[in-house]
């Protein structure tokens, strides 16, 4: 379940996005596009800025899949992106183009994610909740 004061929804990068209450921990944050500059540029600022979670999924295509990345100290390896990827996720960061995020932002959404979504797919979509 995503933290309190959030509900589930797609919220394109820019908007403004108003949390209620402590957000406290993640249990999960999924970074969809994991090995692109800006799927990087997402893992650098979790570091810099301290944004805790249990766990973290870092998703990417087949192609680069299996792919070690460090975050927080850990090493990571990257999981091929599939519909089940988000099992468990409390927030998905998407940079992967807006192909990949039409398809599969509204599969997180219905899983309980909340996505941050760094592609045009949504930019004028009123999505949210």
């Amino acid at each position: 379940m995503p933290p309190t004061g959030c509900g589930a929804s797609i919220f394109p990068c820019g908007s403004l996005v108003l949390f209620t209450g402590s957000i406290g921990m993640f249990n999960c944050i999924a970074i969809v596009g994991a090995t692109g500059a800006v799927g990087q540029e997402f893992i650098s600022l979790i570091e810099e800025r301290g944004l805790n979670a249990k766990a973290y999924k870092l998703l990417s295509s087949a192609r680069s899949a299996g792919k070690t990345i460090q975050l927080n100290g850990d090493a990571l390896t990257v999981e091929e992106l599939t519909p089940e990827s988000f099992g468990g996720v409390d927030l998905a960061l998407f940079s992967a183009g807006g192909t990949v995020s039409k398809a599969f932002a509204p599969i997180a959404v219905k899983s309980g994610c909340v996505v941050v979504d760094n592609s045009s797919a949504f930019r004028m979509a009123n999505l949210t909740k």
